[in-house]
This record gives C-alpha cells, sequence and structure tokens, in this order.
C-alpha cells in the first residue's frame, strides 16, 4: 500500500432547516453574506458560498431535524447539524 496524501473527504454537506426563511436569514446575518436560494420541486436549498467544500441549508421531506436526538437512525443529521 502506497502513502496517501492528506487530503479533505468532506466535499459537500447540507444543514437540515424545519424554517428555510429563519436559517436563511440567520446564516446571512452570523456570516454577512447573502445566500442563493434554489427551490427543486418541493425542496428549498440555500447555497452558502463557498471555494473548496460547500455547504446548503436544505429544507423539505427527509430533511427534518431528528426529534430525539439519542436515536441511532438520525445521527448523520446530528453530524450535519454540528459540522
Amino acid at each position: 500500500m502506497h502513502k496517501g496524501k492528506n487530503r479533505s473527504w468532506t466535499h459537500w454537506f447540507e444543514i437540515p432547516a424545519s424554517n428555510y426563511d429563519r436559517a436563511k436569514r440567520f446564516y446571512e446575518t452570523i456570516y454577512q453574506m447573502d445566500i442563493e436560494t434554489v427551490e427543486m420541486g418541493p425542496y428549498k436549498m440555500g447555497i452558502i458560498p463557498h471555494n473548496d467544500v460547500g455547504c446548503a441549508i436544505i429544507s423539505g421531506e427527509g430533511y427534518e431535524l431528528p426529534r430525539d436526538p439519542m436515536d441511532p437512525s438520525s445521527i448523520w443529521m446530528q453530524i450535519r447539524i454540528w459540522i
């Protein structure tokens, strides 16, 4: 096995939001930037400006915040929230 180069393995992550407009205002305010909204059917996605690792706020079915943060099936959402 050869030695690997140091690489960033994270290229894209999404922040689920139950209230898209509130989440967009929050991130625009704390980062002092404009976030472009893209609507794809029932989903709203706010693309956060980036150069390397991309990120978006997303709202729609399947992107609800977990009700019980200790539920093992919601771990992937917890990871996305805390990144």
